[in-house]
């Protein structure tokens, strides 16, 4: 009998904490629910992105600025994706 009782305050304590994991996570911002909060930084993510990948197939190295501009789009890339992760 005792066995039973502690297999069910287990299952219980399970049970309370996988609802209040749950519960959490709704509360939780979705990465998803930010881009339709902020769409026009989901946008400009997917302008810079493109941009970025015009640049690296480009033939020309826009008079010695290609470097440099691929690194200052990713970071723009990475700095607007922590802030819809964060908004």
């Amino acid at each position: 009998m005792k066995d039973n009782l502690t297999r069910r305050a287990a299952l219980g304590a399970v049970g309370t904490a996988g609802l209040a994991a749950l519960g959490a996570a709704a509360l939780l911002p979705s990465k998803a629910a930010a881009a339709e909060k902020y769409p026009h930084i989901k946008a400009a993510l997917e302008e810079l992105r493109a941009a970025k990948e015009e640049l690296v197939n480009a033939a020309s190295d826009f008079g010695g600025k290609k470097k440099a501009a691929i690194a200052d789009i990713q970071a723009a890339i990475d700095d607007l994706k922590a802030c819809l992760d964060n908004g």
